[in-house]
Protein backbone atom coordinates (compact mmCIF):
# COMPACT_ATOMS: atom_id res chain seq x y z
CA UNK A 1 0.00 0.00 0.00
CA UNK A 2 1.38 3.40 -0.92
CA UNK A 3 1.83 5.94 1.85
CA UNK A 4 0.45 9.17 0.43
CA UNK A 5 -1.02 10.88 3.48
CA UNK A 6 2.12 13.01 4.11
CA UNK A 7 1.51 14.70 0.74
CA UNK A 8 -1.57 16.45 2.15
CA UNK A 9 0.30 17.67 5.23
CA UNK A 10 3.10 19.03 3.06
CA UNK A 11 0.64 20.86 0.81
CA UNK A 12 -1.32 22.33 3.70
CA UNK A 13 1.88 23.47 5.39
CA UNK A 14 3.02 25.14 2.18
CA UNK A 15 -0.31 26.87 1.65
CA UNK A 16 -0.48 27.97 5.27
CA UNK A 17 2.77 29.93 5.06
CA UNK A 18 1.06 33.29 5.47
CA UNK A 19 4.25 35.34 5.30
CA UNK A 20 4.65 34.34 1.65
CA UNK A 21 0.99 34.04 0.68
CA UNK A 22 -0.83 36.77 -1.20
CA UNK A 23 -4.31 37.72 -0.12
CA UNK A 24 -6.90 35.50 -1.79
CA UNK A 25 -10.45 36.41 -2.63
CA UNK A 26 -13.24 34.43 -0.93
CA UNK A 27 -13.84 32.60 -4.23
CA UNK A 28 -10.16 31.67 -4.51
CA UNK A 29 -10.18 30.38 -0.93
CA UNK A 30 -13.21 28.21 -1.75
CA UNK A 31 -11.49 26.88 -4.87
CA UNK A 32 -8.34 26.04 -2.93
CA UNK A 33 -10.36 24.34 -0.20
CA UNK A 34 -12.21 22.33 -2.85
CA UNK A 35 -8.97 21.02 -4.34
CA UNK A 36 -7.47 20.26 -0.90
CA UNK A 37 -10.61 18.31 -0.01
CA UNK A 38 -10.23 16.26 -3.18
CA UNK A 39 -6.60 15.55 -2.33
CA UNK A 40 -7.64 14.34 1.11
CA UNK A 41 -10.37 12.14 -0.38
CA UNK A 42 -7.86 10.53 -2.74
CA UNK A 43 -5.59 9.86 0.24
CA UNK A 44 -8.44 8.35 2.27
CA UNK A 45 -9.41 6.06 -0.61
CA UNK A 46 -5.75 5.10 -0.96
CA UNK A 47 -5.84 3.89 2.65
CA UNK A 48 -9.35 2.42 2.80
CA UNK A 49 -9.67 0.49 -0.45
CA UNK A 50 -6.74 -1.92 0.13
CA UNK A 51 -8.41 -3.01 3.40
CA UNK A 52 -11.20 -4.46 1.21
CA UNK A 53 -14.07 -3.60 3.55
CA UNK A 54 -17.38 -5.19 2.69
CA UNK A 55 -20.51 -3.06 2.73
CA UNK A 56 -21.57 -4.71 5.99
CA UNK A 57 -18.20 -4.04 7.59
CA UNK A 58 -18.21 -0.40 6.51
CA UNK A 59 -21.70 -0.03 7.99
CA UNK A 60 -20.47 -1.22 11.40
CA UNK A 61 -18.12 1.75 11.72
CA UNK A 62 -20.85 4.34 11.14
CA UNK A 63 -22.57 4.43 14.58
CA UNK A 64 -19.26 4.86 16.40
CA UNK A 65 -18.20 7.63 14.03
CA UNK A 66 -21.61 9.32 14.25
CA UNK A 67 -21.33 9.44 18.04
CA UNK A 68 -17.78 10.75 17.75
CA UNK A 69 -18.90 13.53 15.40
CA UNK A 70 -21.79 14.51 17.69
CA UNK A 71 -19.52 14.53 20.75
CA UNK A 72 -16.91 16.56 18.87
CA UNK A 73 -19.59 19.14 18.03
CA UNK A 74 -20.43 19.40 21.75
CA UNK A 75 -16.76 19.84 22.65
CA UNK A 76 -16.42 22.62 20.07
CA UNK A 77 -19.56 24.32 21.40
CA UNK A 78 -18.13 24.17 24.95
CA UNK A 79 -14.82 25.59 23.71
CA UNK A 80 -16.66 28.45 21.99
CA UNK A 81 -18.59 29.25 25.17
CA UNK A 82 -15.43 29.24 27.30
CA UNK A 83 -13.54 31.40 24.79
CA UNK A 84 -16.29 34.01 24.92
CA UNK A 85 -16.05 33.99 28.72
CA UNK A 86 -12.32 34.63 28.39
CA UNK A 87 -12.75 37.47 25.90
CA UNK A 88 -13.66 40.20 28.42
CA UNK A 89 -10.50 39.56 30.42
CA UNK A 90 -8.43 39.60 27.22
CA UNK A 91 -10.03 42.86 26.09
CA UNK A 92 -9.03 44.54 29.37
CA UNK A 93 -5.44 43.28 28.97
CA UNK A 94 -5.30 44.45 25.35
CA UNK A 95 -6.72 47.87 26.17
CA UNK A 96 -4.05 48.40 28.82
CA UNK A 97 -1.28 47.23 26.48
CA UNK A 98 -2.46 49.30 23.52
CA UNK A 99 -3.37 52.55 25.30
CA UNK A 100 -1.11 52.60 28.35
CA UNK A 101 1.78 50.33 27.41
CA UNK A 102 0.93 48.02 30.33
CA UNK A 103 2.20 44.47 30.27
CA UNK A 104 -0.71 42.00 30.21
CA UNK A 105 -1.25 40.45 33.63
CA UNK A 106 0.29 36.98 34.07
CA UNK A 107 -3.06 35.86 35.44
CA UNK A 108 -4.68 36.58 32.07
CA UNK A 109 -2.17 34.42 30.22
CA UNK A 110 -2.34 31.66 32.84
CA UNK A 111 -6.12 31.66 32.56
CA UNK A 112 -5.92 31.36 28.77
CA UNK A 113 -3.39 28.52 29.11
CA UNK A 114 -5.64 26.67 31.54
CA UNK A 115 -8.49 26.93 29.04
CA UNK A 116 -6.36 25.60 26.19
CA UNK A 117 -5.06 22.75 28.32
CA UNK A 118 -8.64 21.82 29.18
CA UNK A 119 -9.59 21.91 25.49
CA UNK A 120 -6.68 19.64 24.64
CA UNK A 121 -7.53 17.14 27.37
CA UNK A 122 -11.19 16.94 26.35
CA UNK A 123 -10.31 16.42 22.71
CA UNK A 124 -7.73 13.78 23.57
CA UNK A 125 -10.17 11.91 25.84
CA UNK A 126 -12.81 11.90 23.09
CA UNK A 127 -10.38 10.70 20.43
CA UNK A 128 -8.86 8.04 22.70
CA UNK A 129 -12.30 6.66 23.55
CA UNK A 130 -13.34 6.51 19.89
CA UNK A 131 -10.06 4.89 18.84
CA UNK A 132 -10.48 2.24 21.54
CA UNK A 133 -13.99 1.37 20.30
CA UNK A 134 -12.93 1.26 16.64
CA UNK A 135 -9.89 -0.88 17.45
CA UNK A 136 -12.09 -3.41 19.25
CA UNK A 137 -14.52 -3.44 16.33
CA UNK A 138 -11.75 -4.03 13.82
CA UNK A 139 -10.45 -7.03 15.76
CA UNK A 140 -13.96 -8.45 16.04
CA UNK A 141 -15.26 -7.89 12.53
CA UNK A 142 -12.29 -7.74 10.12
CA UNK A 143 -10.28 -10.74 9.03
CA UNK A 144 -6.54 -11.09 9.65
CA UNK A 145 -5.60 -9.87 6.17
CA UNK A 146 -7.74 -6.75 6.51
CA UNK A 147 -6.30 -5.94 9.92
CA UNK A 148 -2.78 -6.43 8.58
CA UNK A 149 -3.46 -4.14 5.59
CA UNK A 150 -4.67 -1.35 7.87
CA UNK A 151 -1.86 -1.85 10.38
CA UNK A 152 0.83 -1.62 7.71
CA UNK A 153 -0.66 1.41 5.98
CA UNK A 154 1.73 4.01 7.40
CA UNK A 155 5.39 4.58 8.00
CA UNK A 156 5.55 6.29 11.44
CA UNK A 157 8.60 8.29 10.38
CA UNK A 158 6.40 10.10 7.86
CA UNK A 159 4.55 11.62 10.81
CA UNK A 160 7.57 12.56 12.91
CA UNK A 161 7.36 9.46 15.08
CA UNK A 162 10.67 8.01 16.21
CA UNK A 163 9.28 4.50 16.70
CA UNK A 164 10.51 1.84 14.30
CA UNK A 165 7.55 0.48 12.37
CA UNK A 166 9.05 -3.01 12.47
CA UNK A 167 9.11 -2.99 16.27
CA UNK A 168 5.65 -1.45 16.79
CA UNK A 169 2.87 -3.78 17.86
CA UNK A 170 0.02 -4.38 15.46
CA UNK A 171 -2.37 -2.54 17.79
CA UNK A 172 -0.08 0.50 17.87
CA UNK A 173 -0.04 0.54 14.07
CA UNK A 174 -3.83 0.17 13.98
CA UNK A 175 -4.16 2.98 16.50
CA UNK A 176 -2.24 5.25 14.13
CA UNK A 177 -4.35 4.17 11.14
CA UNK A 178 -7.59 4.80 13.02
CA UNK A 179 -6.49 8.25 14.17
CA UNK A 180 -5.30 9.37 10.75
CA UNK A 181 -7.82 7.62 8.50
CA UNK A 182 -10.99 6.41 10.21
CA UNK A 183 -11.84 9.40 12.37
CA UNK A 184 -10.93 11.96 9.73
CA UNK A 185 -14.05 13.98 8.82
CA UNK A 186 -13.51 13.14 5.16
CA UNK A 187 -13.83 9.40 5.86
CA UNK A 188 -17.40 9.28 7.15
CA UNK A 189 -19.21 10.06 3.84
CA UNK A 190 -16.85 7.67 2.05
CA UNK A 191 -17.76 4.89 4.47
CA UNK A 192 -21.43 5.69 3.97
CA UNK A 193 -20.95 5.06 0.25
CA UNK A 194 -18.90 1.92 0.86
CA UNK A 195 -21.61 0.64 3.20
CA UNK A 196 -24.03 0.53 0.25
CA UNK A 197 -21.93 -2.10 -1.51
CA UNK A 198 -23.62 -5.47 -1.94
Amino acid sequence: MNCRVPLMFALVAALACSSLAQKLTPDQIKESDRVLEKIRKVEIYNQLLPVLLTGEQAKLFLPILEKHRADADKVQADEHRLLLQLEKELDVALLGAETKGELPDDKTMRNALVHFQAFTMKRKALIDDTVSKLLMLMHEKLNAGQVRAAANAFNPASFGMTADKDTMTEDKKLDLWIRIVLIDNTTYPILVELSKKK
